[in-house]
């Protein structure tokens, strides 16, 4: 390779290494120069005052042995500094590997015993911190198979590289039930980037879910992850699959987890659409709905969960606390309306669903929700509570609007109709008011 070329980039990579060293004790960083190609990478990692730099341009490739580096990009090299041992490798005008190595003050020939010993070290290292995992893994399968591979797992530094090797495992066809749920396990232990732990579930979903006991370790794994947005990636992947009611419960618990309103709602929504809504399941899934917060998120979950039908009259009482738990007018009044387009099961305490109005302060709103109720199949005892509720209604103009249409629908009879003129006597307006009497002629 041109050694001025590789300097060059030496040189830009210990910039970016001072720059990042100034506020971490770690970092990694990896860029495309500029034909686009050439891919280079960079770590630095300082801990209790040992000191690593790895930094290499283009595809290192070691020999079956892991002992030399059987191959590098022409235009690429690798430099290796841990404490005062150091490693250039690169290649000459023959395509010939050159490599320059110090430990300590001594300089190494590769030629030596001691130099190829180095070496060998070096390049364990380098392994263990994901440079050519990808032929690492391959070469480490043929000769020792899945244990062989969990072992060298164990050993990784890079959660970039111990992905790799799992996702190897997760591409052959035949793995045991027990290996797959190790390679799960592996995942929730050993690496702790939530990004590359993501990764690696998403792209086996499948695999995982068509085994029970891979996918109890699948949930298990997806509990470690501390990001809402990948831990709700994850769910909602498990969540594409027809799981048993057991998984659907634990994907509810870990749902919980998320902080974030809006990605919690991402997937309880995932859940209606996919997922198995009897028993308790359906409580514990409305318990989840009541711990977001925004009102917005909690009002779109809580009328899809509506859309999808509600099974009993607990689930419709549920439904109701949930509603009440909404500050919003809008979206408390948005949530009613569909909650009334759905029958009232037998049972239900209509005067709790009139209650929900004192905890409305518009009156449009509210009267959007009472002109909604007059609307259902009610009894006497139930019209009358109906009409007595329009006296919360402030705005002479809606509470007019409201007894206009509720005297069109309610059965004509003494109980309603002396409901009826109690109610229009709280109209001030005597325009409204004439309105209000001469609709019940």
């Amino acid at each position: 390779m041109n050694k001025q070329l590789f300097g060059m980039l030496l040189l830009w990579l210990a910039v970016l290494s001072a720059n990042c060293q100034k506020n971490q004790s770690s970092s990694y960083h990896m860029s495309n120069s500029g034909d686009g190609k050439l891919s280079t990478h960079h770590m630095t990692i300082n801990n209790n005052g040992n000191s690593l730099e790895i930094k290499y341009a283009g595809e290192v490739r070691f020999n079956n042995d892991e002992t030399e580096i059987q191959s590098l990009d022409p235009k690429g090299g690798l430099l290796y500094r841990k404490n005062d041992q150091k490693l250039i490798a690169e290649t000459d005008s023959k395509g010939n590997i050159v490599y320059e190595m110090y430990d300590g003050g001594a300089k190494l020939s590769i030629e030596s015993a001691a130099g190829k010993q180095f070496l060998a070290n070096i390049i364990k290292d380098l392994i263990n911190h994901g440079v050519d995992a990808k032929g690492s893994v391959e070469r480490l399968y043929k000769k020792g198979g899945s244990s062989a591979v969990l072992n060298r797992v164990e050993t990784l530094k890079s959660d970039y590289a111990k992905g790799i090797y799992l996702d190897h495992l997760l591409q052959q066809s035949t793995l045991a039930s027990a290996e797959l749920s190790t390679i799960a396990e592996k995942a929730g232990t050993l690496m702790s980037s939530d990004y590359e732990k993501a990764r690696l579930l998403n792209k086996s979903t499948e695999r995982f879910m068509a085994d029970p006991q891979a996918a109890q370790a699948y949930f298990a794994a997806a509990k470690t992850i501390h990001s809402d947005y990948e831990k709700a990636k994850v769910l909602k992947g498990a969540l594409t699959h027809n799981l048993s009611a057991e998984l659907y419960n634990q994907a509810i618990s870990l749902t919980r987890d998320i902080h974030s309103d809006y990605e919690k709602a991402g997937v309880l929504k995932s859940m209606i659409e996919k997922g198995k809504l009897e028993g308790e399941n359906h409580q514990k899934l409305l318990e989840v709905v009541n711990s977001i917060h925004s009102d917005y998120e909690k009002a779109g979950v809580a009328i899809r969960l509506i859309e999808k039908g509600i099974p009993n009259k607990k689930a419709y009482d549920q439904l109701i606390k949930v509603s009440a738990q909404i500050n919003s007018d809008y979206e408390h009044a948005r949530v009613l309306k569909r909650l009334l387009d759905q029958p009232i099961p037998a049972g239900v305490d209509f005067d709790q669903v009139l209650g929900l109005l004192n905890l409305i302060g518009s009156d449009y709103e509210k009267a959007g929700v009472l002109k909604k109720i007059s609307n259902k199949e009610l009894n006497t005892e139930q019209w009358v509570s109906l009409i007595q509720a329009t006296s919360g209604v402030s705005s002479n103009y809606e509470k007019s609007g409201i007894l206009v249409q509720i005297a069109r629908l309610m059965p004509k009879n003494e109980k309603t109709e002396e409901a009826y003129r109690q109610a229009a006597k709280t109209v001030s307006s005597d325009y409204e008011f004439g309105k209000v009497m001469r609709a019940l002629e």
